[in-house]
């Protein structure tokens, strides 16, 4: 067992990092909801939690100590005092705008330790065009992925998925024809940020690993709940776990995906699809960030569990209890069947 420890826990929008500027609801109420969850699970630990909030949000965790943000703050400056206060940093935040990568440049910069991923794999696998060329180089299945202007190289597919080539959450994502690929594309912004790729059937599902020096811990797979309203892909969140052969495929291939990439650390999540058959599954994207599966998953864990004490010391015990909690996108989660 690891000693008490003082950790420093932040969710970007939370600490008010994107004030002033716009950015999807939904992504706000995800990080907050993990937030939470996060500072519940290392107060329980009995480990000193720290975290900087925007004051107009509350918290109503109990012996957290808050550093409250306002308009006029700089809540970088404040991290940076943190950072050398604390034993370990765990930071949360999206790929967009690679603003993951320059909390993880400012932590490294100051050799400060941390539960994320180096700033080179996040870099790597928050752009969606390079994280597809690099598994496919490494023999990983994903579907062919290509920048705006070259969609005519893929050919003549069933349906083809445009998407932001840094994006979290199925923002800005859709699913169309043929003929709707040059509308769309010209409706969006611009073209050197944006992907298309082949639709790829199957069940959409997730695997999270909590990676540390001795290679993945994988966790168990869910279900993701991804609808396509007209033409706009939505994420609604998740169900787990999935049943136990597919639950195989998905860590399988989701242990291929890891491999592949160097620099990977704490809380890795493989979005996957799992074909009709397993030579038609195909890895999705790698997320170098928290999830809202921790949400579900930290439902279904054993008492004595804890993810986050997990994140902190490898040798943590976590076993769950059979039975399955369907999440949604805001992080609230029901228990559909229990043992």
């Amino acid at each position: 067992m690891i000693p008490t420890m003082r950790v420093l826990a932040i969710e970007h929008l939370c600490a008010g990092a994107l004030l002033g500027q716009v950015f999807e609801e939904s992504l706000v109420r995800q990080g907050r909801a993990m937030l939470s969850a996060v500072l519940t699970d290392l107060r329980a630990a009995d480990h000193e939690v720290v975290t900087i909030l925007d004051g107009r949000l509350e918290l109503t965790i109990g012996n957290v100590e808050v550093h409250t943000v306002y308009p006029a703050d700089e809540p970088t400056v404040i991290f940076d005092r943190m950072v050398g206060e604390v034993d370990t940093t765990l930071v949360i935040a999206p790929e967009t705008g690679d603003v993951l990568r320059d909390w993880m440049l400012r932590l490294e910069r100051r050799n400060a330790p941390s539960l994320n991923s180096s700033s080179a794999a996040v870099l790597l696998c928050g752009d969606k065009l390079a994280t597809s060329r690099h598994l496919t180089a490494a023999g990983v299945p994903t579907p062919m992925t290509v920048a705006a202007d070259g969609w005519h190289t893929l050919g003549d597919q069933e349906r083809y998925v445009i998407k932001p080539r840094q994006g979290a959450g199925c923002e800005h994502t859709f699913v169309c024809l043929r003929q709707d690929v040059e509308p769309l594309l010209a409706a969006g912004g611009d073209p050197r940020c944006t992907i298309v790729q082949p639709w790829v059937a199957g069940l959409a599902a997730s695997v999270s690993a909590i990676v540390g020096r001795d290679g993945p811990r994988l966790l168990p797979a869910g279900e993701q709940t991804v609808t396509v309203d007209g033409q706009k892909m939505n994420y609604r969140g998740g169900r787990l776990p999935l049943e136990a052969a597919l639950s195989r495929r998905a860590h399988d291939l989701a242990a291929r995906a890891v491999a592949a990439v160097p620099g990977l650390a704490g809380w890795v999540g493989v979005d996957l699809v799992l074909g009709d058959e397993p030579a038609h599954d195909a890895v999705i994207e790698i997320n170098t960030r928290m999830t809202l599966s921790y949400i579900g998953l930290r439902q279904l864990l054993e008492p004595g569990g804890n993810l986050a004490q997990a994140l902190l010391d490898p040798a943590a015990p976590l076993s769950f209890a059979p039975g399955t909690v369907r999440f949604d996108a805001m992080g609230r989660c029901q228990l559909e069947s229990c043992a």
